[in-house]
């Protein structure tokens, strides 16, 4: 992070406004990763111009600040292993934040790969329903199983860890 990199300032931007972006930019990534969309986005509602927000992303890039890689795979991490996120639910949040669809879907075909999805559901079942022998009825199972589709889980993942605790 200790990278200086020397910028040439086009000449329609003022540097007193970059600077005031670029340090309002640096606060909101001290507190987490985010992708150039949410930067944008919240540079835009300060009311910098566009020509500032993009010197600001490119800056950012430049010193490995504004990593979106690192935010797809920190995000996912954290949605699974925190909140047993499935891939589909996963794939919608990452979309919402600006990133391109071909390099989420490579990602989540990559998470799949390191985490079996129906074990990832069934750690959200089991952390939800602490006793599963509560889900014997039809409608008790049924909530179980719209809880998991929520959480982005696939019908196949979602019954591979029915079937595993014994639930229809």
């Amino acid at each position: 992070m200790g990278k200086t990199v020397k910028r040439p300032l086009k000449s329609t931007v003022s540097e007193s406004a970059f600077q005031k972006a670029k340090q309002q930019a640096i606060k909101l990534l001290s507190r987490r990763d985010r992708t150039a969309f949410e930067i944008a986005q919240k540079l835009k509602e300060k009311e910098f111009p566009e020509a500032i927000v993009a010197e600001v992303l490119t800056y950012l890039k430049e010193i490995d600040l504004l990593n979106e890689s690192r935010f797809i795979r920190n995000w996912s991490r954290f949605r699974v292993e925190q909140h047993h996120f499935g891939p589909i639910r996963l794939r919608k949040e990452l979309l919402s934040k600006g990133l391109p669809p071909e390099e989420v879907d490579r990602f989540i075909d990559v998470l799949s790969e390191e985490w079996d999805p129906a074990r990832v559901a069934e750690l959200a079942l089991l952390r939800r329903y602490k006793d599963l022998s509560r889900l014997q009825t039809p409608i008790d199972q049924r909530k179980a199983f719209d809880f998991l589709q929520r959480k982005g889980h696939s019908t196949d993942a979602i019954l591979k860890a029915f079937r595993k605790n014994g639930l229809r």
